[in-house]
C-alpha cells in the first residue's frame, strides 16, 4: 500500500541516453488502462485491481486481460477517500482523515460496506497485517487496531510522537516506518500489544517511501537519493549505497532486481539493483508529473500519477534496442523542418538485420532505404525529419522491421505545426489556476492570491502586485481558484488545498482593480460554504454553490437571487448563459426571480464564453450559437477539436483555445464554417489575448507570452498565404523574399529550387528573362547555358539578379516572422530583409542594423547606397521588403530585425482611463 496522494498512471516510453549499461536495456509496451481518473490509491490482488479515486470512490476492476479491463463495481460514499488497504476479503478505507470504512470485497462485483468507525485524531494511512490495522495518526505517530472482528475494532497499541510519518511497511513481524526526519525506524510487531522500537537508520534523511525486499530496505529520500539499507539484522540496519536522483525521490517499488523509482517532476526511473553497491539506471519515463504510486509484478507495470495505464516489459526479449520509443518534435513552422535522432543498438552478440523503415505519412522521413546489418554491440543513429506544411497536429509511427525475435519495433512520432512564437514568460506564483485580462494587465489566480502583471510590453511582462486573498499555514494552502472581472472589481472564491490535494473553497472575495497596479482586497463575503465557479457582469456576480448558482448584487452586498442550474457561465446585462446539457438562457432583468427563457439542448456541454451576439461552447468539439435573439438561440456552426476545451477567448476573427496540451487557433471569420488553422504545443489550461499576443498558463507552466501576429496580420489568400510581388529593373537587382514559397517550388527540404523560383520568367524553351542569378558564395544560375550550381534558395540570403528588361515576379507563401534569425558570417554577406515594414538606416542610429551595428563595417543596397558606421555616414534610404542587402561584419553575428519604429507606426489609440465605479 502506498501513501494517500492524488495520482495519475502513465506510460514508460524512453531509455536514458548515456546512462544505461549496454547489456541491460528495457523494452516497454502498452497493454491497456484502468478506467479511473484522479486515482488516490491502487492495490492489486490476483486479477483484481482496487482503486480509490476522488471522482469515483472505491472501484474493483478485472485486469485478467490488461488490453480489455472491466469495471466490476463502484462504491462512492460522497466523502474524500484517502487511503486503501486490502486484506483477505476486506478493503479498509480512510475517508476525510477521520472515518475508517470497512468493505466486504469477497465478491468484487458487489462491494458491501459493513462498518464505519470515527477515529480521532486525523488518519492519513491504513495498512493491514495479520488482522491488525496500522494507522498513521496525524502523520506523527501510529496506532494498531485489532480488526479480527470487523464489527468490533480494538486499539492495542499507540506509539509516541515519532516525527513526520510518510509510510508504513510491514514484513515478517517488523514494521518499517518512513519518517520525514529522522529517517527509517524499525519496530518489532510480532506481538502488536508489546510493539517496541528496535532499530533506526539515517537520522539526517527525509524518507518518503520504504519497500522491503529480502534483506534490504529501499528508501526514497526527498534529498534526491535512493538509499539501500541492509536490514538483515533489524536491530542494526546499515547503509549499503545511495543512488542520486535528479530531484526528490518520492516512490520506490522493487521487482526482479530492479527498483522502480518515482522522481518529482521527472517521472519514473528504472534502476538495476542486482549489485546493491553498484546501482545504475536502465530506463526512464519523463512524464512531467509526479508519479506517486507504482505497482509491478511478473505480468505488468502500473504507474499512477493521474490515470491508470498498464504496461509490460521483458528485458530479455529484444536484441535491437532504441534509445527512444517516442519522438516529440514540439512546434515547427510550416514548410520548415526539425530533426531528431534515436540510437539503434544491437545488444546481442550476433549479427542482426533491420530489414526496412517506413512511416505512414509524408510528413516524417527517416532517410533510410533497404536493410541495415548490425554487427554485435554496434549502434547507429537514426535521424527522423519532421516536415509539416500547414498548422495542425501530426501523429505518425516509424515502423522498423527486424528479423526475429524483434519483429516490428515502433517509434511514436508527435509534432505540431504552428506559426506562433514564444516571446517571454514570467513566474508569478507556485500554481496558476485562472487567468483574466483587463486592458494592459493580466490577472492570474493561484496559490498566492491574485497576481497582477503589466503586459504593456509583452516581451518584458512585469509582476506589479499580488493581492493576498488567503491564509497560508497549518497544513492548508489557501489562494484564489477562479476569477471573474468587470470594469471595477475582480471576484474570486478562496481556495483551500489540503495536504492530500483535495480542493475546498470558501466565500467570495471582492478586489478593486480600477487601478490594477494598486489592486486591493475590499471585501470578503461568506455567502456559502462550498463556493466554486464565478462569473460577473457590471452589476452582479454569479457564483456556483453546491446545488445552485447564486446571484450576488455588488451594490447591495448580498445574494438577491438563485438559479437552479450549475455550469460554465457567461453573462450580459440582461441575461445569463449557462452550459448545462446545452445552452440555458436565464433572464435576470429581475434578479430576485430569474427566469429560464430558452434552452438549446446538446448531449453534453462544458466550457462556454460569450462574445457579442455569439456563444462558443465545448460540446463534442466547438459549437457556435447565435444569441442575437436570446429567446431563440440557434446553433450556426461547429468544428472538431483535438481535445476538450479548458479556456478560450476571441481575438478579431479568431478563437484562441487552451486544451491542456495545445493552443488551438480557430478561424471564425465565417461562423457557420469555423476552421482550425494553427495548433501550438504547450501545457496551457488558461488563455487571454492582448495586442496580438497570447497569455497562457496552467498548474504546470509559468505565465507564457506567445506572439500570434503572423496569424492576426497575415494577408490571406484562399490557402491562407501571402502574395509577394517583386519588380526588377533591367540589368542588376539585389532582391530577397520574406515568405516561405509554396511547396511545389521546393526541390528538397533545404529550401526552394532556384530554377523553379525563376521559371515564371521563362519566355520559351530557349529564352529566359533571367540572364544571371548569383549568391554570396559566387555560385550562379545561367539559363542561357542551362547551368546552375546554386544548391537551393536560402531564405535568409539576398541574391543578385540580372534581367534583360523590366519584369515582375510573384510568389505565394507564408509570411516569415520579422525577427527570424539571420546568421551572418565574418566578411561579406548577402542578406534578406524579413519585415513587412520599413526600417530607418540613417545616422546616428542605423536602426535597421541596430542589434549588430557594433560589428558592421559597411552595408550596401542594390543601388549603390551605403553606410559606414565608423565614419558616421549613411546615404541609405529606409530598408524595405523585396530588397536584399550586402553587409560586411568583423565577426560572426546573428541578426534579428528590430520592431517597427514608433514614429512610423501611424496614429495609435490613446490610453483609456478606467470608468468610475457605479454608486
Amino acid at each position: 500500500m502506498k501513501k494517500n496522494v492524488i495520482m495519475v498512471i502513465v506510460a514508460l516510453v524512453g531509455l536514458s541516453d548515456g546512462i544505461a549499461r549496454a547489456d541491460e536495456y528495457f523494452r516497454v509496451e502498452r497493454l491497456g488502462y484502468l478506467n479511473v481518473s484522479y486515482c488516490n490509491e491502487i492495490e492489486v490482488v490476483g486479477d483484481i485491481a482496487y482503486t480509490l479515486t476522488s471522482n469515483d470512490g472505491l472501484r474493483t476492476i478485472d485486469i485478467a486481460e490488461p488490453e480489455r479491463t472491466e469495471i466490476l463495481d463502484t462504491f462512492d460514499v460522497n466523502e474524500r477517500f484517502g487511503s486503501l488497504s486490502v486484506y483477505g476479503d476486506f478493503a479498509y478505507v480512510i475517508c476525510d482523515h477521520v472515518d475508517l470504512y470497512i468493505f466486504d470485497v469477497s465478491d468484487p462485483r458487489n462491494i458491501r460496506q459493513i462498518a464505519t468507525y470515527d477515529i480521532e485524531p486525523p488518519i492519513s494511512e491504513v495498512y493491514i497485517y495479520n488482522h491488525y490495522a496500522f494507522l498513521n495518526i496525524n502523520r506523527n505517530r501510529f496506532s494498531i487496531l485489532d480488526v479480527s472482528d470487523p464489527e468490533d475494532l480494538v486499539e492495542v497499541f499507540r506509539s509516541d510522537s515519532l516525527g513526520n510519518i510518510r509510510h508504513i511497511e510491514i514484513v515478517d513481524d517488523f514494521a518499517y516506518v518512513a519518517i520525514g526526519n529522522p529517517g527509517l525506524l524499525i519496530f518489532n510487531v510480532e506481538n502488536p500489544e508489546e510493539t517496541e522500537l528496535i532499530g533506526s537508520c539515517g537520522e539526517d534523511w527525509s524518507i518518503g517511501d520504504v519497500f522491503i525486499c529480502e534483506n534490504f530496505a529501499y528508501l526514497s529520500d526527498y534529498s534526491h537519493f535512493l538509499r539501500i539499507v541492509d536490514v538483515s539484522n533489524p536491530e542494526d540496519p546499515s547503509l549499503v549505497s545511495s543512488y542520486e536522483t535528479q530531484d526528490q525521490c518520492r516512490q520506490v517499488e522493487v521487482h526482479d532486481n530492479h527498483a522502480y523509482v518515482g522522481v518529482s517532476d521527472h517521472g519514473l526511473r528504472i534502476l538495476n539493483i542486482t549489485d546493491p553497491e553498484d546501482i545504475f539506471e536502465v530506463a526512464y519515463y519523463e512524464s512531467g508529473r509526479d508519479i506517486r504510486d507504482i505497482y509491478v509484478d511478473d505480468r505488468f507495470i502500473i504507474c499512477v500519477d493521474r490515470y491508470c495505464r498498464i504496461y509490460s516489459f521483458d528485458p530479455n526479449t529484444h536484441t535491437i534496442y532504441l534509445t527512444e520509443n517516442q519522438l516529440d518534435f514540439g512546434n515547427v513552422r510550416p514548410n520548415q523542418h526539425e530533426e531528431m535522432a534515436v540510437t539503434l543498438f544491437n545488444r546481442s552478440r550476433e549479427e542482426q538485420v533491420v530489414e526496412n523503415f517506413f512511416t505512414f505519412t509524408d510528413f516524417y522521413d527517416c532517410g533510410f532505404e533497404g536493410e541495415i546489418i548490425f554487427q554485435p554491440m554496434e549502434e547507429r543513429d537514426l535521424v527522423v525529419t519532421f516536415n509539416p506544411d500547414a498548422g495542425g497536429i501530426y501523429d505518425d509511427r516509424l515502423i522498423i522491421e527486424c528479423a526475429e525475435p524483434d519483429g516490428e519495433i515502433i517509434v511514436e512520432l508527435d509534432g505540431c505545426c504552428s506559426v506562433i512564437n514564444e516571446v517571454s514568460s514570467i513566474d508569478v506564483q507556485d500554481y496558476n489556476y485562472d487567468l483574466k485580462m483587463k486592458d494592459e494587465f493580466v490577472f492570474v489566480a493561484g496559490t498566492e492570491g491574485i497576481c497582477v502583471v503589466d503586459i504593456s510590453d509583452p516581451e518584458q511582462p512585469n509582476h506589479v502586485e499580488t493581492v493576498v486573498v488567503g491564509v497560508h499555514g497549518m497544513g492548508w494552502n489557501m489562494g484564489s481558484y477562479e476569477l471573474a472581472l468587470n470594469d471595477w472589481y475582480a471576484f474570486t472564491p478562496i481556495a483551500y488545498i489540503d495536504c492530500l490535494g483535495e480542493l475546498y473553497s470558501g466565500g467570495l472575495n471582492i478586489v478593486a482593480i480600477d487601478d490594477p497596479p494598486n489592486a486591493q482586497l475590499v471585501e470578503y463575503i461568506d455567502i456559502c460554504e462550498d463556493l466554486r465557479g464565478v462569473a460577473a457582469n457590471d452589476r452582479y456576480a454569479f457564483a456556483n454553490s453546491e446545488n445552485s448558482k447564486l446571484i450576488f448584487d455588488t451594490r447591495r452586498g448580498r445574494v438577491v437571487g438563485e438559479i437552479g442550474l450549475l455550469g460554465s457561465t457567461a453573462a450580459d446585462e440582461e441575461n445569463v448563459f449557462i452550459s448545462n446539457r446545452g445552452v440555458n438562457v436565464i433572464d435576470i432583468s429581475n434578479p430576485e426571480e430569474p427566469e429560464v427563457i430558452a434552452w438549446l439542448e446538446m448531449e453534453s456541454s462544458s466550457k462556454l464564453i460569450r462574445d457579442g451576439d455569439y456563444l462558443y461552447i465545448n460540446s463534442d468539439g466547438l459549437r457556435i450559437v447565435d444569441i442575437s435573439n436570446p429567446e431563440e438561440p440557434e446553433e450556426i456552426g461547429s468544428c472538431p477539436l483535438p481535445r476538450r476545451i479548458y479556456d478560450m477567448v476571441v481575438q478579431d476573427d479568431f478563437l484562441i483555445i487552451a486544451d491542456w496540451n495545445h493552443i488551438v487557433t480557430v478561424d471564425i471569420s465565417d461562423r457557420e464554417n469555423p476552421e482550425v488553422i494553427d495548433i501550438y504545443g504547450i501545457s496551457a489550461t488558461q488563455v487571454g489575448v492582448y495586442n496580438q499576443h497570447i497569455f497562457c498558463t496552467s498548474n504546470y507552466i509559468d505565465l507564457v507570452v506567445l506572439d500570434i501576429s503572423d496569424i492576426i496580420n497575415r494577408e490571406n489568400n484562399d490557402d491562407g498565404d501571402r502574395e509577394l510581388t517583386i519588380r526588377m529593373d533591367q540589368d542588376w537587382n539585389m532582391i530577397s523574399i520574406n515568405i516561405n514559397p509554396d511547396e511545389e517550388l521546393w526541390a528538397n527540404d533545404q529550401g526552394p529550387d532556384v530554377e523553379l523560383m525563376m521559371e515564371q520568367l521563362r519566355i520559351n524553351e530557349d529564352n529566359h528573362h533571367i540572364m544571371l542569378v548569383k549568391d554570396e558564395d559566387g555560385l550562379f544560375y545561367l539559363p542561357a547555358f542551362d547551368f546552375n550550381n546554386i544548391p537551393h534558395w536560402d531564405l535568409t540570403q539576398g541574391y543578385l539578379v540580372k534581367v534583360d528588361e523590366e519584369v515582375e515576379v510573384v510568389w505565394t507563401g507564408e509570411q516569415i516572422s520579422a525577427d527570424t534569425d539571420i546568421a551572418i558570417e565574418e566578411g561579406w554577406n548577402y542578406i534578406a530583409y524579413f519585415p513587412t515594414y520599413e526600417l530607418d538606416a540613417s545616422v546616428p542610429d542605423y536602426y535597421a542594423l541596430e542589434p549588430i551595428i557594433d560589428h558592421v563595417e559597411i552595408a550596401k543596397d542594390g543601388d549603390g547606397n551605403f553606410m559606414l558606421p565608423a565614419f558616421d555616414f549613411s546615404n541609405m534610404p529606409p530598408w524595405r521588403e523585396t530588397q536584399g542587402y550586402q553587409v560586411r561584419v568583423d565577426e560572426d553575428v546573428v541578426l534579428n530585425y528590430p520592431e517597427e519604429q514608433e514614429e512610423v507606426r501611424g496614429v495609435g489609440c490613446p490610453n483609456l482611463t478606467a470608468n468610475t465605479p457605479p454608486p
